[in-house]
């Protein structure tokens, strides 16, 4: 989501970013519209709803971050060879204040808009994370930043699998120690997180009449709602925050090389689109079948989750650029060039109507009532009115209202807002 001055823009970035920032919401709709801790067949299970979801699974998860932090990698290159006169301690103040703005503009995603699943903040902290490696030979960077990336995957993997087998072990004890009422403090820990887990995939825990109740009353309790589910992913934040670090910092790498932004040849485009999803259609494929089964068991490909998305997430880099090869395919993908020319806007207008027009109890009451096939078709609807609203929107304007407020704070001084007006170069 690096805004940067219209003559300088990269139109291959603002596409894979419109796309990348369109695309994220078919991952968001099903938290914001139906049970957050929930096993994909509690969300609805016919043939359509089978087929959105595998769809989901195996091609857009985890893909379209991956693609938005491969483009905030670019971007730092980007404003690195900007008119700075080689002035570091400019570049680092500027990409300090644009980074602490961006974390701002987070926090009141997720605290005003009530997006719980909000990302601009942890975008916001692995930007200025990843500031100091700007200048780091690219392979290096890449082969550095891959390998943390693959270590931590499997690390956190180790440590997941290490408690659920745990978990399965203790828990037949627990369960008879507590139906018996001889239970210990432990023991009842231990049995009320079986239940937890079990109600993942069966419903009836105290995270689905968290949400119900979220869900039942007015703007307080359903405020309420959505920051307790923040919090409650908050200790999460440190890994995504890693994640998103290490696959900045091979964005920065496929920048320096040319191949993000389209300097790419066609064979190397060819080789990232059939070797991603190659390797990732294999990794996920894998991975979806214990979820069709609602297998309790850990499973090794949760130690592939990271080799799968940025797999996948190469895999649609290649096919992007090639279809952009080709007349038609410039053509069609023209116009998401608007979205991704005003991302934040994008981003924020996507909480707007799943947090507070469709879902809300305030607003349509829609909560609950759709499965994955009917989600996954709101979503196709309210992203091809965002997709026409942007391109109409850029023709007159210079800057969407979220990225005016964020460049002007960053920059200290006003941006432009229609089309033709002076605009401020990184």
């Amino acid at each position: 989501m690096i805004a940067v001055a219209a003559r300088q823009r990269i139109p291959a970035l603002d596409i894979l970013r419109g796309i990348a920032i369109l695309g994220i919401f078919f991952m968001n709709i099903p938290a914001m519209g139906q049970f957050i801790e929930a096993a994909p067949q509690r969300l609805g299970w016919t043939l359509p709803d089978r087929l959105a979801f595998i769809t989901q699974f195996l091609f857009l998860e985890g893909t379209q971050r991956g693609l938005l932090e491969l483009l905030f990698g670019a971007g730092l290159v980007i404003l690195a060879s900007g008119r700075h006169g080689g002035d570091e301690r400019a570049l680092a103040a500027l990409w300090r204040r644009r980074n602490l703005c961006l974390l701002a503009l987070g926090l009141i995603h997720a605290f005003v808009f009530l997006w719980f699943g909000e990302i601009l903040a942890i975008y916001g902290v692995a930007a200025l994370l990843v500031f100091p490696f700007r200048h780091a030979k690219p392979a290096r960077l890449l082969v550095g930043a891959a390998a943390a990336l693959l270590a931590g995957n499997a690390m956190l993997a180790a440590g997941d699998v290490a408690s659920r087998r745990e978990r399965i072990a203790a828990a037949p004890a627990a369960v008879a120690a507590v139906a018996a009422g001889t239970a210990t403090a432990a023991q009842h820990d231990t049995a009320d997180d079986w239940q937890a887990l079990r109600a993942y995939y069966h419903g009836g825990g105290e995270d689905d009449a968290r949400d119900a109740a979220g869900h039942a009353a007015g703007l307080a309790a359903y405020a309420r709602w959505a920051w307790t589910v923040w919090r409650d992913w908050a200790p999460s934040l440190p890994i995504d925050i890693f994640e998103a670090g290490c696959t900045m910092a091979i964005g920065m790498t496929l920048y320096h090389w040319g191949i993000i932004q389209g300097r790419g040849s066609r064979r190397l485009y060819r080789r990232l689109l059939l070797g991603g999803y190659g390797v990732g259609l294999v990794l996920r494929t894998a991975a979806l079948l214990p979820e069709l089964a609602m297998a309790i068991e850990p499973h090794w490909t949760w130690y592939t989750e990271q080799p799968a998305r940025l797999a996948m997430t190469l895999g649609h880099l290649g096919a992007v650029h090639l279809a952009l090869g080709t007349r038609m395919g410039a053509q069609l993908l023209a116009p998401f060039a608007a979205c991704g020319q005003i991302p934040l806007t994008t981003y924020f207008g996507q909480s707007v109507i799943g947090m507070w027009l469709l879902f809300a109890p305030f607003g349509l009451g829609l909560w609950g009532r759709f499965g994955w096939a009917d989600l996954t078709l709101v979503a196709f609807t309210v992203l091809a009115g965002q997709l026409l609203l942007a391109n109409l929107w850029v023709r007159r304007f210079a800057n969407g209202p979220f990225e005016w407020v964020w460049k002007s704070l960053t920059y200290r001084e006003i941006q432009p807002w229609r089309r033709g007006e002076p605009e401020l170069s990184p």
